[in-house]
């Protein structure tokens, strides 16, 4: 069954992002993928208009996924963070932006199912 909800997935990890990518795929979901930069993924909210974004925190430029949450939220885009930081300001503040959800890395298929039924239901 085609969703065809458009999911951007915003991480620096290659590995990471192939594998969430070929999860969503799997399950229906059109998506964006590797994306590793907090630049690029400002320029592909604008421009793919993607139903939700899932948003590792730290990325491999001086943006972040907390500065691009804020672009979802001004966009009224929803997200998710990844990530496999335990820095309790960092959790805190991620918090803060209110999330769909944070995820803990690893991603599991199982992970994402419940993250998509959070965003989708």
């Amino acid at each position: 069954m085609e969703n065809k909800r458009k999911i951007l997935i915003v991480e620096d990890e290659f590995i990471i992002s192939l594998d969430i990518e070929e999860t969503l795929k799997n399950l229906g979901y059109d998506t964006l993928n590797h994306i590793l930069t907090g630049k690029i993924a400002i320029d592909k909210i604008n421009s793919y208009k993607p139903d939700v974004v899932l948003l590792d925190i730290f990325l491999k430029d001086q943006i972040t996924g907390l500065d691009i949450a804020q672009v979802c939220k001004e966009k009224k885009i929803p997200f998710v963070f990844i990530t496999a930081s335990t820095n309790e300001t960092i959790l805190r503040k991620a918090k803060e932006l209110n999330p769909i959800d944070i995820i803990s890395k690893p991603i599991t298929t199982n992970k994402i199912k419940e993250f998509l039924a959070k965003v989708f239901n």
